[in-house]
């Protein structure tokens, strides 16, 4: 009677290590940090739940998306997680992510919290 205990017991922690690893590996947090590592461009969203912020990494810098509903008008305020990377991006660069944003929430207005609004007033003038 023991012996069967014992080998269920082991036949239920090998099932919970399975199920342990395949979370950690299907985890988008994960993923998210594995992208800014590798300098790629990876979103975190869930789509349905406007509550939940969209999380994306772009050249290895991590970016955060507030979205907000008012009425009929759908918003998303963006930011930067570390705004002392500001300096690792140029112009080009947050207009591509405010366009891949803009692609995945078409009917949304995009704006950026500062220090990037700033940075974006300050765009050079091309001659």
């Amino acid at each position: 009677m023991i012996v069967l205990l014992m080998r269920l017991l082991v036949i239920a922690l090998l099932v919970y290590f399975v199920l342990f690893i395949i979370r950690y590996v299907r985890n988008p947090k994960r993923k998210l940090m594995q992208a800014k590592e590798q300098n790629e461009f990876y979103v975190v969203d869930e789509a349905e739940n406007v509550r939940k912020n969209l999380e994306l990494t772009y050249k290895g810098v991590l970016f955060e998306g507030e979205k907000y509903i008012n009425e009929q008008i759908f918003s998303i305020t963006m930011l930067l997680k570390n705004p002392d990377q500001l300096n690792d991006l140029t112009h080009e660069d947050i207009r591509l992510v405010s366009a891949k944003v803009s692609t995945l929430y078409p009917k949304a207005i995009i704006s950026w919290k500062s220090p990037v609004r700033e940075f974006l007033k300050n765009e050079p003038q091309k001659q």
